[in-house]
């Protein structure tokens, strides 16, 4: 599975986009054996950070989080 990992107003390192592909790919991989792509975006707002991902499973399905 090929994952895009982006940063907005925020610098993504290689340790967290390495961080990234290994456990996402592994519990994905897990539930969905034929995902195609995903991406990953990570936002700073104020004193937060929040994370988007998007993760086209196949079939014309899109699996979508937000935290």
């Amino acid at each position: 599975m090929n994952v895009t990992v982006k940063g907005k107003q925020i610098d993504v390192g290689d340790a967290l986009r390495t961080y990234v592909n290994d456990n996402l790919g592994h519990v994905v991989k897990k539930y969905f054996p034929n995902s195609i792509d995903g991406q990953v975006v990570f936002a700073r707002d104020a004193h937060t950070i929040t994370t988007d991902i998007q993760l086209n499973v196949g079939r014309g399905l899109v699996v979508q989080s937000h935290g």
